[in-house]
């Protein structure tokens, strides 16, 4: 509660007028009893009646004050951002070609993406299957501390790469999670390695949904073995070796608008400028803040008449004969 008027001298003065005038009482009770000693003064009366005055006048003089409350109507802060976050897990995301692993230096970028920009985020986890790891959600930190550190190799089955399905799942939740002003974004961080690329069809109504792409493409060119069981993955005898191909990731991006590349290798870091483009094709609701005053000086008023009525209504025998 807050008061329009702060407490002066007027407001004590009386209180204590009316206080005094109580005590004044008292004495006169005093007085009665000990020049007149065949009358009683019936004490616990005269006291119930004494506070049902103390309390009428206390809430005579908060009414006076102007007592008030604030109402608050604040709009949060928010981004109309729905970001779809496809997370690579074939076997060749193990290689560690760019320290401290690509796998590690995705979780990593997943991190900063997610601190350093606003909305909602889904991941998706992909290898020869693509599966939702975290639905769509503004808990920020759920998904940094559930979500991300336990995420894993062996989640989803198959140590390939098919990337038209992690697409295909990420298309059907835009459209299933799409509102009216909502900027959606589908992130997908892979060593594209995978040649078996998404269909154009796919994404034929995308500039409906106020789409747009991200290819993060995390490994070297030159690439290294991938480790397997305390070794290196063996194929037909021979140890593979993983590279990480820009070229397939273009060539998505040719097929689609609004699509940008990035690269996340030893050589180059893209990450900052990710996340500033990010930032940058949000769509954000400013915070507002708009404070009301509701005045509540009737409450006060209606406890002073409420201790008035009962002070009336109970006319209580003050004063009788000593039996």
């Amino acid at each position: 509660m807050h008061f329009l008027l702060p407490p002066s001298l007027f407001e004590f003065g009386i209180f204590s007028v009316f206080a005094l005038f109580l005590l004044l009482n008292w004495r006169k009770v005093y007085i009665i009893e000990k020049r007149y000693p065949f009358l009683h003064y019936n004490r616990r009366a005269f006291l119930f009646k004494s506070v049902l005055r103390l309390l009428t006048i206390s809430c005579v003089i908060v009414a006076l004050l102007a007592p008030f409350k604030k109402i608050v109507q604040e709009e949060v802060s928010a981004d109309n951002h729905h970001m779809y976050l496809l997370v690579d897990l074939s076997n060749s995301m193990r290689v560690q070609d760019t320290p401290p692993g690509r796998f590690e230096r995705t979780k990593y970028t997943l991190s900063q993406i997610i601190q350093q920009t606003n909305g909602s985020y889904c991941i998706i986890l992909f290898t020869n299957e693509a599966l939702i790891y975290c639905p769509l959600t503004h808990d920020k930190e759920a998904i940094l501390d559930l979500y991300i550190p336990p995420m894993t190799f062996g989640l989803t089955s198959g140590g390939g790469s098919n990337i038209s399905q992690a697409y295909a799942l990420a298309m059907e939740n835009v459209k299933k999670n799409h509102k009216e002003g909502v900027k959606n974004s589908i992130i997908c961080f892979s060593d594209w390695e995978s040649s078996e690329l998404p269909a154009a069809s796919l994404f034929r109504e995308a500039t409906l949904y106020n789409l747009s792409f991200y290819q993060v493409v995390v490994g070297s060119v030159t690439g290294e073995y991938i480790p397997w069981q305390g070794g290196v993955l063996k194929k037909d005898g021979r140890a593979v070796i993983s590279k990480a191909i820009p070229e397939n990731a273009n060539k998505l991006c040719n097929k689609l608008t609004d699509c940008r590349v990035y690269q996340i290798a030893p050589e180059v870091d893209d990450t900052a400028t990710l996340i500033r483009n990010i930032n940058e094709n949000s769509t954000t609701i400013t915070n507002r803040q708009h404070i009301a005053t509701d005045n509540i000086y009737h409450m006060p008023l209606l406890l002073a008449i409420l201790f008035l009525i009962l002070d009336l209504s109970f006319p209580l025998p003050l004063i009788h004969f000593k039996r």
